[in-house]
């Protein structure tokens, strides 16, 4: 496929395109994908969303909307169930060790010894722009 790009040989075979982009905050595909539909796709055959996730809340958003579309071939509904899914689709982080938090500086090194002392563990909703810690989640040991 030399000469053609990925977006190109996605378009030659299908007739609309849905692209679920990594967050443009993580990468600039979203932005570079914009760039390429404006100077190449005249047909406008492909549809980018940007959703503002990467790893496993994209990977949630993409099944649900590939489970959508075994239910329905109306494009428009799958646009609109995709960008609410992007919207509803939420991750949240159970962090086992608090010392990479302390590290970065998200937290105290006092903090950090103390929650992991108590089992006292903070839990961050992974949201487009920026880690909101929503709880605290404690844990016990088994035996």
């Amino acid at each position: 496929m030399k000469g053609i790009s990925f977006y190109e040989s996605v378009l030659e075979r299908f007739e609309k395109v849905l692209y679920l982009c990594v967050g443009s905050v993580f990468t600039g595909n979203y932005q570079g994908a914009l760039q390429w539909k404006k100077e190449h796709d005249k047909q406008d055959k492909l549809l980018i969303i940007d959703t503002g996730a990467a790893s496993g809340r994209l990977g949630t958003i993409a099944l649900a909307v590939v489970q959508y579309l075994a239910e329905t071939d109306d494009i428009k509904n799958i646009i609109a169930f995709a960008r609410k899914a992007v919207r509803t689709c939420e991750e949240y982080v159970f962090l086992d060790k608090l010392q990479y938090l302390a590290a970065g500086g998200r937290l105290s090194k006092t903090g950090a010894l103390f929650g992991d002392m108590l089992n006292m563990k903070p839990v961050y909703r992974l949201c487009p722009k920026e880690q909101k810690k929503s709880a605290r989640s404690g844990t016990r040991k088994i035996r």
